[in-house]
């Protein structure tokens, strides 16, 4: 550590930023609306469909599991 202020010293946290000046009507970040937009064109390619597959638990799996559950919780 030192103890000398001038090292501590941070102007941003004490000099305040000067105010910018108003943007003209023509001035901005938005782009023409004639630039194409920047990304992968997904149109381009055929969706997959979605295959129908089967289901992790099946009802009857649901029913024994809550019939177990229901037996161990009247047994205690």
């Amino acid at each position: 550590m030192t103890d000398q202020k001038e090292e501590y010293y941070q102007p941003w946290l004490r000099d305040p930023a000067p105010p910018e000046p108003a943007r003209a009507e023509g001035e901005g970040l938005a782009k023409p609306a004639e630039t194409p937009p920047v990304g992968i064109d997904l149109s381009r390619y055929a969706a997959e469909p979605a295959k129908a597959r089967a289901p992790l638990v099946r009802p009857a799996q649901i029913k024994s599991g809550a019939a177990m559950l229901w037996t161990h919780v009247r047994g205690g």
